[in-house]
């Protein structure tokens, strides 16, 4: 995904387990400077709850401080098998109003952002939400879709809207 150069990542990005619905594989913490990643760098969250604050997963890295983020999006979307979460202060502003957003308030990583997530999903129907806004989150977008290559497109597609330049996608690996 990338750092900035505070090393602060770019993002994040899981696919729903293949075996069992109610799992999630997600890149770990602090993995967004790797230039590829393997199984040493993702963790599989089991279960979660958002009103204690709470992710249990098994893997060789803590997962994702954006966890519970990814977690309501895949309890709240069956439709959903993969989330990127990514950083562009350029595209989450000038997407403010062409998207569902979050408040402005809420802030990332918390039980609060998983509850205004959900409170933005039950309020669309179901594959009409490709990407949402997380207002109180300078920068942050949610992507969904059925697969990353398609999670990814919707972002491409919405920087071509906005009339922003679409990172080039790595080749190859």
């Amino acid at each position: 995904m990338g750092v900035n150069e505070d090393g602060i990542g770019f993002g994040n990005i899981s696919v729903r387990h293949p075996n069992e619905p109610g799992e999630f594989v997600v890149t770990g913490s602090q993995t967004g400077a790797m230039k590829s990643l393997t199984r040493a760098h993702l963790s599989v969250v089991t279960d979660f709850s958002v009103g204690r604050n709470w992710v249990a997963c098994r893997g060789p890295v803590r997962a994702s401080s954006e966890s519970l983020t990814h977690g309501i999006v895949y309890r709240s979307r069956p439709d959903v098998s993969a989330v990127i979460h990514v950083h562009n202060e350029q595209l989450w502003t000038a997407s403010a109003h062409m998207l569902p957003r979050t408040p402005s308030h809420v802030e990332a990583g918390t039980p609060e952002m998983a509850n205004e997530l959900a409170r933005v999903m039950a309020n669309v129907p179901a594959g009409a939400t490709s990407v949402v806004n997380m207002g109180g989150h300078k920068g942050g977008l949610i992507a969904l879709g059925p697969n990353l290559d398609m999670a990814g497109q919707r972002l491409i597609d919405l920087c071509h809207k906005a009339g922003i330049d679409a990172p080039s996608t790595p080749q190859g690996d």
